[in-house]
């Protein structure tokens, strides 16, 4: 019999959060267990996020130095679940279920359930039902056998009355009874299959843990919640005084402001026989921080100057800085450039903590081009990698019959066909491109492709060499062949394994298997895929190509890949892995309403107070973990640097509010709102990002945006309204489009788009005003009342000759020449109305007006109108127009380029919507407004046509809407120097 351990009432140490619990847990070591010294293998430290072992090892080495000890043998370091699974002696019958097998197993059980979730999708109703499954079982919640118990105590726990509506009462009979039938089911499958759920095995170790070691003494740091089966086995190991838990934090108040301690209660009180706080000396920064987020009723402006009148210099503010950015670009090179200066100041480990993936990417990327590693201990997902955009490009060419775009970026990708000599290869693709997909417009089919190589064949040249010939056809003969295994899983029903052996087999003949063993994602992701194939070997249920893939992708989608790990001082985590670093710098980022603490987490089954009688986890705790955590950061370096951006795709973003309550109570208390001045000066010179050119120079050398001179030779002669649109959104966009000419790639046009579905109603309305060649019309007639069925009839019959041929080649296209048809009568409405005052004068006139030396005007005005008054142009709109402003300020400019086009008395412009159900006049120009935005627009055009030819520079703007849509993108680099507003 064990012997209880005298200092068992000191098994839970409360550390305030100033302290780090690493460095204090190594002074304990150094110091009790001295005799042991150097050898510390009989301890073992559990670490619920173990990436804090390097931490802890450079601490323990440096306090056993200080004692004289040059090196330390051990402690063991590893997660609580892993020492538990380690230490298991008792061996199950029963094989613990695979997590790629039992989303599957759930798909199926749900199939023959179809009542119970009706027309949403089971593989997300699974999912779903897999994390509320997880939970009951972590927490040991027993469902009553009887469904009308379970049903009496959900209504219960949503306190509905025994006279709730009917409607109200059903949905929660049903929410009911889908969870308990499909709970029980579940259960059932399970105990058919011989199989054990991982948390019901972890539950069973728990129980029957046996260690060991005896003499082995535990410690326990960041934890801050046990399930009910570590509940029970710390408590045991507690009162034998083998195990002790750390925690930063101090005793929950019953309400407390903000959730500050209420992560923490729960373990608290259920350890609170064990319970020893541990005094270290505080400083003002902790009292500061202790006075923002108190449990007290006492309102924040009388907290914050009460504060103030007992510490006239604030401590904050030379410890915590704030840095509001524009716009997500900017907080991304605000943090580079942070980082960097404190590089150069000689920070050795520096720390970036965000929930915003998103910022995550884009700040690996500026790091990495400063020669910088991000070291990720979270990782990315496995879907997002270039191996698993290589398998996806793969499976869609399967899928869509070798459609030109997955096939292309398939065989662009350095995971197919690497034993070709990478130039040979690249150059025979280039003409496969060129030649056969763009040229001969061939969109997909591999017998097309080759077909149309064969025909390419006959016209043998100096570019297109009989080698070329055969060496395409051989490629796409090996792809054909590799694609045969999966092509014959399209269609029905068949066993996952058979999917996953044949996905196998087709990467042999492309060299892909290959190529992704020798990459490091790619390997990870070939692992994942034999567990999936391995977890399903006796399994007999039958799944479908969508719900393979649908499977596949999840699974992607849930593992990560983490980089091999390099030497770093720089580490980037999440709130979830933040808990026990510590750091000389630190930075947490995107620090706003949307990520601290985001959108308040609700469960898909049960509102919070029937998870709560569940003993399930609620939106609260959620909340209350996320703010414990960010409560420990404050203290988890002496420089801390927190960003946000107030600006979200064109919305605005707020602050947290956790951080919105630091502001608010610093700047009542100091006058102060702890913006960092420095990096908003750095970043209002116009910092752009890092070039190599800055390797010796301060963090805040200038960056001028992409620009450029251009030669006057280059200058366009002619100037349509479009390119003087170009020059006015971006100059470098003009440079790029009509000085040099370029233009973005040919694609292949399987279906109408936007701008076909428009110029097809321009010719329409050009056939029904005037004589158009073998077209119908025009309707010569004054369009009235009296004929206006003669006039909607005229031009369906124009139309419906217009659109014949496109409906030929796709008969989606159908869905187009109908959006068209029902404007008709609007348009013949609006034709009535407009000519009371006007009359068609011409239509599609090409004008060309010699406006300088330099520049002559052109283009193609879709309508002239005549009255008694002067003359008025039309121009069609399918789009959206511009706004009536954007045409008033000059910034659209099509409308009085056309009126200084036309050179003649003009009394209106107007842009005539045709889009979405209407018929009408959107932007408009008249008379003194007109004459005054063609002065303004004339002395406009004829000081930039000077100035080009002065070789004024073309800078691009970094417009992020025009930037949005515009074809340079590759030649201006935008995303490399994004101007910071």
């Amino acid at each position: 019999m064990s012997v209880v351990d005298e200092n068992q009432c000191d098994r839970v140490w409360l550390l305030p959060y100033h302290s780090d619990p690493i460095e204090y847990l190594c002074q304990y070591l150094v110091t009790e267990f001295k005799a042991q010294l150097p050898d510390l293998t009989a301890i073992t430290i559990l670490m619920a996020d173990v990436h804090a072992a390097v931490h802890f090892r450079q601490r323990l080495t440096h306090a056993a130095k200080q004692a004289g000890f040059s090196a330390v043998l051990g402690p063991n370091i590893q997660g609580l679940a892993s020492f538990i699974n380690d230490n298991n002696q008792r061996k199950n019958a029963r094989t613990t279920i695979p997590a790629a097998t039992r989303e599957l197993m759930l798909v199926e059980a749900l199939s023959h359930y179809p009542d119970l979730y009706g027309k949403s999708s089971p593989w997300l109703l699974a999912e779903n039902l897999l994390q509320l499954f997880d939970e009951l079982s972590q927490q040991q919640t027993i469902l009553p056998d009887d469904i009308d118990r379970f049903t009496e105590q959900v209504k219960h726990a949503y306190s509905i009355a025994e006279s709730a509506d009917d409607n109200i009462d059903r949905q929660l009979s049903h929410e009911a009874t889908l969870v308990h039938t499909l709970w029980k089911a579940w259960q059932q499958q399970l105990a058919d299959e011989n199989y054990l759920d991982q948390h019901q095995l972890y539950i069973e170790q728990l129980a029957h843990f046996t260690p060991s070691d005896e003499q082995q003494q535990l410690f326990l740091l960041g934890y801050t919640a046990f399930i009910p089966a570590e509940q029970q086995w710390f408590t045991h190991q507690a009162n034998l005084g083998k195990a002790t838990l750390i925690i930063q934090g101090y005793p929950c108040a019953e309400t407390d402001f903000l959730n500050t301690n209420t992560a923490i209660k729960t373990i608290l009180d259920n350890n609170a026989q064990f319970l020893k706080h541990v005094a270290i000396e505080g400083n003002a920064y902790e009292e500061v921080l202790d006075d923002i987020y108190t449990s007290k009723t006492v309102n924040i402006a009388t907290r914050a100057g009460a504060f103030a009148t007992h510490h006239r210099n604030s401590p904050l503010q030379n410890r915590l800085a704030i840095f509001a950015a524009n716009n997500a670009e900017q907080e991304a090179l605000g943090i580079e450039l942070q980082i960097r200066q404190w590089l150069k100041d000689g920070k050795k480990s520096i720390g970036i903590v965000t929930e915003d993936r998103r910022l995550a990417r884009r700040l690996r990327a500026l790091l990495e081009r400063t020669g910088i590693v991000l070291r990720n201990h979270s990782g990315w997902a496995l879907s997002t990698t270039r191996a698993a955009a290589a398998l996806e490009r793969w499976l869609e060419c399967i899928e869509q019959d070798f459609n030109h775009l997955p096939l292309l970026d398939l065989l662009k990708s350095s995971f197919v066909f690497s034993s070709v000599e990478k130039e040979e290869r690249l150059y025979h693709l280039y003409r496969f491109e060129q030649d056969i997909v763009l040229h001969e417009n061939i969109a997909d089919n591999l017998n097309r492709y080759q077909q149309q190589i064969d025909r390419r064949a006959s016209r043998i040249d100096e570019i297109w060499t009989q080698d070329i010939v055969t060496i395409l056809n051989n490629l796409i003969d090996t792809i054909q062949e590799a694609a045969k295994p999966l092509q014959k899983l399209l269609r029905g029903k068949h066993n996952p394994a058979r999917f996953l052996d044949a996905l196998l087999s087709s990467m042999e003949p492309i060299e892909m298997h290959n190529e992704l063993a020798n990459d490091a994602a790619g390997q990870r992701m070939l692992d994942e895929i034999n567990n999936m194939r391995l977890s399903i070997t006796e399994q007999s249920f039958s799944i479908n190509w969508s719900e393979f893939r649908h499977w596949l992708g999840r699974t992607l989608e849930r593992h990560n890949f983490v980089p091999p790990a390099s030497p770093s001082k720089v580490q980037l985590l999440d709130l979830h892995s933040s808990l026990l670093c510590q750091f000389d710098a630190l930075i947490i980022a995107s620090a706003d309403a949307e990520h601290l603490p985001g959108r308040r987490k609700q469960a898909v089954f049960f509102n919070d107070a029937v998870r709560y009688s569940l003993k399930l986890s609620t939106s609260n705790e959620h909340s209350a973990n996320l703010f414990y955590r960010y409560r420990c950061l404050l203290h988890a370096a002496p420089t801390i640097l927190v960003s946000y951006s107030t600006d979200n795709d064109g919305n605005v973003n707020l602050a947290s509010p956790w951080l919105e309550c630091l502001q608010h109570y610093h700047q009542i208390a100091w006058d102060n709102s702890l913006a960092s001045q420095q990096l908003a000066n750095w970043l209002d010179s116009q910092y752009t990002g890092y070039s190599h050119e800055d390797k010796e120079t301060s963090p805040a050398l200038i960056h001028e945006h992409t620009s450029t001179q251009c030669d006057s030779d280059l200058l366009p002669a002619e100037l349509s309204s479009s390119a003087y649109q170009q020059l006015i959104d971006c100059p470098y966009q003009f440079f790029g489009a009509r000085c040099l000419n370029l233009k973005a790639t040919d694609e292949i046009r399987l279906i109408l788009e936007k701008s076909d579905y428009g110029s097809r109603v321009h010719r329409c309305l050009q056939a029904f005003h005037s004589d158009v060649e073998y077209l119908p019309g025009p309707f010569s007639k004054e369009i009235n009342n009296a004929n206006r069925t003669d006039a909607i009839t005229c031009l369906t019959d124009i139309s419906t000759q217009i659109f014949a041929y496109d409906l030929e080649d796709n008969f989606q296209h159908r869905g187009w020449l109908q959006t068209w048809q029902e404007l008709i009568p609007l348009y013949i409405d609006w034709q009535i109305r407009h000519s009371d005052t006007w009359q068609v004068s011409n239509t599609e006139q090409v004008l060309n007006n010699e406006f300088t030396d330099s520049f002559t005007l052109k283009g193609i005005l879709d309508r002239i109108d005549k009255s008694t008054d002067g003359t008025g142009i039309i121009d069609y709109k399918t789009g959206k127009p511009p706004s009536q402003k954007d045409i008033e300020s000059g910034e659209a400019v099509q409308l009085p380029f056309y009126a200084l086009l036309l050179g003649e008395h003009i009394r209106q412009v107007e842009y005539l919507e045709l889009n979405s159900g209407k018929v009408k006049t959107s932007g408009i120009l008249q008379q003194g407004e007109l004459h005054n935005l063609m002065q303004a627009h004339t002395q406009r055009l004829t000081t930039i046509s000077a100035q080009l030819h002065d070789g004024e520079k073309l800078p691009a703007w970094g417009d992020s809407k025009i930037c949005s849509y515009c074809d340079m993108d590759g030649l201006c680099r935008r995303g490399a120097w994004e101007v910071s507003p």
